[in-house]
């Protein structure tokens, strides 16, 4: 790795991390994405379209998010553009890489090698061809599998949990769009703590995000029992909330 370029598919926080690692071998960092960030200038990070990244990079790092656009982002294509001697590692989404053609450009030794930590469909079918090539590190999903990782996880969830119950801003909230809501740039209109299914159709759903349609976001209690909470200031426009509790706000 010594003196070699890397080049990183999208520069988030796992991004700079990897770059920051890769400051240690001396190794010279291109990365691309929706744009250049300025977070690249301290690690020495050069911006780049995707195609030149795959020209010249020896290890190319996949770290995107998986949207629309970067479905299949590396294809039969993407893969014939990278050296002969290059490796393709992908750490974000399984459904960025064409498998079907990353198999055949392994087959026809056209790159030299892949790791592989997340597929298209997981867990990866033993008799799948990438679990039987001898270039190619298959691991199940557990790039964050390290005991401090996971603890710090449950502590971030637990602490978003706290303060969305509590009306407190969340470190990490999730901006969600859903038919039916109405438009509201750079609001909240939910706070996802858990899965929360939103319906296609305009139909009222039977329950809340927080607990059934008559409970109060906060103690959960229900209003018949009448709860002195205020609700969650991230709610209170919701069209979804219960009524008398969205006056209250």
């Amino acid at each position: 790795m010594h003196h070699k370029t890397i080049g990183i598919v999208e520069l988030g926080c796992i991004g700079q991390a990897v770059a920051r690692r890769a400051q240690g071998f001396s190794m010279r960092v291109l990365y691309t994405g929706p744009r250049p960030r300025p977070e690249a200038d301290p690690l020495r990070a050069a911006y780049c379209p995707l195609e030149t990244l795959l020209a010249e990079s020896d290890f190319v790092v996949l770290l995107a998010p998986l949207r629309p656009e970067t479905h299949h982002l590396i294809g039969q294509t993407e893969l014939t553009r990278m050296k002969p001697d290059a490796i393709l590692i992908n750490a974000g989404r399984g459904a960025l890489v064409d498998e079907a053609a990353l198999v055949d450009v392994l087959a026809g030794e056209r790159i030299w090698g892949a790791g592989l930590d997340v597929y298209e469909r997981e867990p990866l079918p033993p008799d799948h061809p990438l679990a039987r090539r001898a270039r190619v590190v298959t691991l199940p999903h557990l790039g964050s599998a390290t005991a401090e990782t996971r603890r710090a996880m449950a502590r971030l969830a637990t602490e978003n949990l706290a303060a969305a119950l509590t009306g407190r801003p969340m470190r990490h909230p999730v901006r969600i769009s859903a038919p039916g809501l109405p438009a509201a740039p750079g609001r909240l209109w939910r706070e996802v703590i858990g899965v929360w299914p939103f319906p296609q159709a305009k139909a009222k759903p039977k329950r809340h995000l927080f607990g059934g349609v008559n409970c109060c976001p906060i103690c959960l209690t229900n209003r018949d029992n009448r709860c002195s909470c205020r609700p969650n200031p991230a709610c209170a426009g919701c069209p979804w909330f219960p009524l008398p509790l969205r006056r209250r706000s």
